[in-house]
């Protein structure tokens, strides 16, 4: 890995986070939901912050997307909380 390397992450239908390597920083720059079931949120291993509600989607047909600065590492990454909804990830490695 290396500084202005891309990331992509698929978080499939399980209860899931997508945590960087000890040290890596991530910018997450873009993530798509496509259910109205699972929470999407900045996770440290005991406390949560929800990024996108459950219900958080634009309408039936399509999936939510978001363009987002969300910065992630090793201690406060992503966590998804659902087994029914799948999300999308990508972001650039800012810091190794």
């Amino acid at each position: 890995m290396a500084i202005g390397d891309m990331i992509y992450a698929y978080l499939g239908t399980a209860e899931e986070n997508y945590q960087p390597t000890s040290g890596v920083e991530v910018q997450v720059g873009f993530f798509t939901k496509n259910g109205t079931n699972g929470t999407l949120s900045s996770y440290d291993g005991t406390d949560t912050i929800p990024v996108m509600a459950a219900a958080g989607r634009g309408d039936t047909d399509t999936s939510l997307t978001r363009n987002v600065a969300w910065m992630i590492s090793n201690a406060a990454y992503v966590r998804k909380t659902t087994t029914s909804d799948m999300v999308v990830i990508t972001g650039v490695i800012t810091n190794v």
